[in-house]
């Protein structure tokens, strides 16, 4: 179970501010954000068992959702077997592994565990909506907050899976900040991704 949570077009100084949790078996080999492509320019942490990609090899992909967002647009790609794309409204929107923003497909398989996470990204959304005068920093300090806390259930410890990191982005006018906790952010500092942003 994977949580990422941002905001897009609500801040002046920051159209694009993100909060992200990556949950994995623990004992599954990664690497810190470094640039793992020049052109355009692709700095992001890697799944070091599978090759450096998140989502499967070259002949096929498992289901994901992938989030694509600048200044101009911000799209949900939902892909499980079948590809559907669709466009975020400006505002705070929450993407689990079972969907976002209240638009939750729950496996049979996992029942349980599907509409927990649900009801856990419903909570992240409610937490996050902006406050009145708040800024983008003011808003990305409270989202380290939630995505650290075990009441929202999206920082995961268990026997052998857990959150693995977590990422503090913020694409703003001025440019781009990289946070990134090589651990759970309950436990691990956030260090700034220094010159590859």
């Amino acid at each position: 179970m994977c949580t990422l949570v941002f905001a897009w077009q609500v801040f002046p100084d920051a159209p694009v501010v993100a909060a992200a949790n990556r949950d994995e078996l623990l004992d599954r080999p990664s690497e810190p954000p470094s640039v793992i492509e020049e052109e355009p320019g692709v700095v992001a942490p890697r799944d070091a068992e599978a090759g450096g990609t998140w989502i499967g090899d070259e002949r096929g992909y498992e289901g994901f959702n992938l989030v694509l967002a600048d200044a101009r647009a911000a799209l949900y790609v939902e892909y499980d077997g079948a590809t559907r794309v669709r466009n975020f409204d400006p505002g705070v929107h929450v993407v689990v592994n079972v969907g976002a923003d209240g638009d939750y497909t729950v496996p049979a398989e996992r029942q349980a565990a599907g509409e927990q996470q649900a009801q856990n990204a419903d909570g992240v959304a409610a937490a996050l909506a902006p406050e009145p005068g708040e800024t983008s920093s003011s808003w990305l300090d409270r989202a380290a907050g939630v995505v650290s806390d075990h009441e929202f259930g999206v920082c995961v410890h268990r026997d052998r899976f857990g959150t693995r990191s977590s990422s503090l982005i913020t694409i703003g006018r001025k440019g781009t900040t990289y946070r990134y906790a090589d651990g759970p952010p309950c436990e691990t500092a956030y260090r700034r991704v220094e010159s590859q942003v």
